[in-house]
């Protein structure tokens, strides 16, 4: 740790060279004429690897995407330029730094992860990667304040899919670094929804070569000792399509410890399909067809993500898994997160309740989205294709009625 802050105090010439870039600041000048043109999931990729995306997609691009793709581009080289300096300096510090045993928020979209993962971010004693991270893994020991400041006028105070805060420090999903450091991700899809099936594989990795899951494994533990190495402290992941990955997981950290939160699967398809519909063409370098098959997309991911957890589950170690439904910690927030703690003997609770009080006064106005009801039919269909996931959440919600009747 030593090493790492005197690194900070003596800024190299380099990084002091790329701070007089915010002279021109081409970032936001280029926001505000030409809106959000700062890369969205691709803004931290490496120019080599942007290169390989465009060859397996190129044929596809969409004329009207070419200034998002322009984006990227200038993303991509700043990043190569610091990623040489950065990669010199600490890969082999970072190869070398053990890990505690990191903290893993399964649930698929719209489950109420990242509420989850914001409740872990106000206790100290873990860390999280923040959105700085996450989308630039490849230099935020670096440059995370100059990146910030020239990310930081691109985003909104809300996620555009619902009322969450957002801002470069606040807490994010890994998925988005696996992305940029190894292209091993599902998320590739939203980027390039035509080639979806070949990204899909990503999911659960359950379609994928050995040699690809090997990658996979490198890289988020190559990640988790990145964030090791700065914050030397358990670190606390969330990304959705983890919970279709525990055996992969395991297989790396085998201490890990796993918080699953599931919530009503027809409210889970509303807010998905409805998350998606309205950020899609905000990422897509693609040209989408009708609603691109958004109600197909969601009850596929979401079944096979589901499948692989209930299968998987099992291999988890007594006591190292906590399941929960949304309804239960909106509900009870603080009650639940006490479960937890002592469920998955994580420290003393007591000393992070003042912070979670506050944090949830803060947020007692948010307000959730409201959406329209599902036709029978799509919910009959939900009903057949998603009945194990629909029915673990009624018996989970009856476990819970009955608990309280009780009382």
């Amino acid at each position: 740790m030593g090493l790492f802050h005197k690194g900070i105090a003596a800024k190299s010439a380099l990084v002091a060279f790329m701070h007089r870039l915010t002279l021109i600041n081409w970032s936001v000048a280029a926001t505000k004429v030409f809106g959000d043109i700062h890369g969205g999931y691709l803004q931290g990729v490496l120019f080599s690897d942007w290169l390989r995306l465009l060859r397996r997609n190129y044929g596809s691009l969409d004329s009207r995407s070419l200034l998002r793709a322009a984006g990227v581009t200038a993303n991509s080289v700043f990043n190569s330029v610091l990623h040489l300096h950065e990669s010199h300096r600490y890969d082999s510090l970072i190869r070398e730094t053990e890990c505690h045993p990191p903290l893993f928020i399964l649930g698929v979209w719209r489950s109420g992860t990242t509420h989850l993962h914001n409740l872990f971010s106000k206790d100290d004693r873990f860390a999280y990667p923040n959105y700085t991270q996450a989308m630039n893994p490849h230099t935020f020991l670096t440059a995370e304040e100059l990146i910030s400041r020239l990310t930081a006028p691109s985003l909104a105070e809300t996620r555009g899919i619902d009322n969450m805060k957002t801002g470069c420090n606040q807490p994010e999903e890994d998925e988005y670094a696996i992305l940029a450091l190894s292209l091993l991700s599902c998320v590739l899809d939203a980027p390039f929804p035509q080639n979806s099936k070949f990204y899909a594989r990503f999911r659960t990795f359950r379609r994928c070569s050995t040699r690809e899951i090997s990658r996979w494994q490198a890289t988020l533990k190559f990640f988790v000792q990145k964030l090791t190495y700065k914050y030397n402290r358990p670190i606390v992941l969330k990304s959705p399509a983890h919970t279709g990955r525990v055996r992969m997981i395991l297989e790396v950290f085998p201490d890990a410890k796993f918080v699953y939160i599931h919530r009503n699967p027809f409210d889970v398809f509303r807010s998905f399909r409805n998350a998606i519909t309205k950020s899609a063409a905000d990422h897509t370098l693609q040209s989408l067809a009708g609603d691109g098959g958004f109600t197909s997309f969601v009850i596929d991911a979401i079944k096979e993500i589901n499948t692989a957890y209930y299968e998987e589950r099992d291999l988890i170690p007594k006591n190292h898994l906590f399941e929960l439904t949304y309804e239960s910690l909106t509900d009870d927030p603080l009650g639940q997160m006490r479960n937890i703690y002592q469920g998955l003997d994580l420290p003393d609770f007591r000393v992070v309740e003042p912070a979670l009080k506050d944090y949830l006064d803060s947020i007692s106005g948010y307000e959730r989205n409201k959406l329209s009801d599902l036709p029978a039919e799509l919910q009959a269909s939900l009903e057949s294709e998603w009945s194990q996931y629909i029915t673990e959440w009624r018996q989970s919600m009856e476990a819970r009625e009955s608990v309280e009747s009780s009382k």
